[in-house]
């Protein structure tokens, strides 16, 4: 007997059980832009204090590495705080420091599950390495167990978790400014972010560990990116694509639609976690490839991905075919380990793009809507695009560049992807 298709209201049913995510209890946190590294002087202990979205229990810290040749890491401790204090030394409710805990390699920096291996490997001989600038690689610490303090500062809710990194000869470091758009930075927002960041000569990681001296410098922080197990479930949101995903002509690059989207819909019930995987100047080939190491790396439970980016040029039906099975490769894998892709289309075109880039447009969005019933997708082109033909971003929200949204585009994006984003979660 021949296969048959169900019924439509049954079908419809399936499609949506395709589409929910279910909430895991594993946040990642970085910081508030994309990554950009740079290198950090020999010999010193860089210092980080983050502010998670929800309370944690275990905790593993990340390095990035976007060089051919691995580095040492030396040291590396963390502790919990009430307070910001300094935003160096940890303290609990009424004052008194806290210790650091040191942090090991059991698992020679690989990407491993609890319990991590038994030892005392406090060091690691070296990092990971790429042989892809725009495709760093990533070291991970081992699983150590941490319990989050209560804020005992007024008006303040988010647990502390403060680093410590130190390395004997120079490194590699995300080198994105610390420091949010201030509006993020309020105890209305949910949104994890770093509240400080300073570095001092020595190994400051564990033993007599030197509580003052430290200078403060916004522009390095330490590691690249904290993965923890909150105490309640929520989701961690990855967005993969170019500027236009991260953000860039937005308050320090920080105003991304993801970023927007994740602020309002993240509780301390509900932690949703934004991970701003946009690059600058990438095509969707150097950006899926990247991608696809961020997805193995975080497994979120929601990732949007961009099809296609004005940087591939004048496109072609062979660049399209290609866009479109990248993405979807991706998407596969992003279902593979148990999480939920969202495609995203193109946006309005820059001024100078011509017939061709309509039709490559035109295109994927075709593609998209015959795709709809088993992969959810934003058509963001569409939400800021002038409605002519060539789509053209409207005036009112246009960088000045013709080819950025403005902050008030962002806000616009954010708007679809809160519905994508409540759809996925069953919202």
């Amino acid at each position: 007997m021949a296969a048959s298709l169900p019924p439509a209201p049954i079908a419809a049913t399936l499609a949506r059980a395709r589409n929910l995510v279910r909430p895991r209890f594993v946040r990642t946190q970085m910081n508030g832009g994309r990554m950009v590294f740079g290198n950090v002087t020999a010999g010193i202990t860089i210092c980080t204090a983050w502010a998670l979205e929800s309370r944690f229990d275990l905790v593993r810290l990340v390095y990035g590495n976007d060089q051919a040749t691995g580095i040492a890491i030396d040291g590396v401790s963390a502790a919990v705080s009430a307070k910001l204090n300094d935003g160096i030394n940890p303290v609990d409710s009424a004052g008194a420091a806290r210790a650091f805990t040191r942090f090991t390699f059991n698992n020679a920096g690989a990407d491993g599950a609890w319990p991590s291996p038994s030892g005392s490997a406090n060091t690691l001989a070296a990092t990971a390495t790429t042989a892809d600038a725009l495709n760093p690689a990533f070291t991970f610490t081992d699983w150590v167990q941490l319990a989050s303090l209560d804020r005992a500062d007024a008006g303040e809710t988010l647990p502390l978790l403060f680093t410590r990194t130190y390395r004997v000869a120079a490194g590699r470091e995300n080198k994105r400014s610390t420091t949010y758009a201030a509006d993020w930075n309020t105890a209305a927002v949910n949104l994890g972010r770093i509240r400080k960041s300073a570095y001092r000569l020595g190994d400051q990681t564990g033993g007599a560990v030197v509580t003052t001296g430290f200078t403060t410098d916004s522009g390095v922080y330490s590691p690249c990116f904290v993965q923890y197990y909150s105490r309640g479930p929520g989701a961690t949101v990855l967005c993969i694509g170019d500027s236009y995903t991260e953000g860039l002509t937005t308050r320090a690059d920080a105003r991304s639609w993801g970023h927007i989207a994740c602020a309002q819909l993240s509780t301390a019930g509900f932690p949703i976690s934004c991970f701003n995987g946009g690059f600058s100047g990438q095509t969707s080939a150097a950006y899926h490839t990247r991608g696809k190491t961020l997805i193995e790396a975080i497994k979120p439970e929601i990732c949007f991905i961009a099809l296609w980016s004005p940087n591939d040029g004048s496109p072609t039906t062979a660049l399209v075919d290609a866009a479109w099975g990248r993405a979807m490769a991706l998407a596969h894998r992003v279902r593979e380990l148990g999480g939920i892709p969202i495609l995203t289309g193109p946006l309005p075109l820059i001024p100078a793009a011509g017939a061709s880039s309509q039709a490559a447009r035109d295109e994927m969005m075709a593609r998209l809507r015959a795709a709809q019933d088993a992969q959810l997708w934003v058509d963001h082109g569409a939400t800021v695009g002038d409605g002519a033909t060539p789509v053209k971003l409207a005036a009112a929200f246009d960088s000045g560049d013709g080819g950025h949204p403005n902050e008030a585009g962002h806000a616009a994006l954010a708007a679809p992807t809160v519905a994508a984003i409540r759809k996925a979660l069953g919202l």
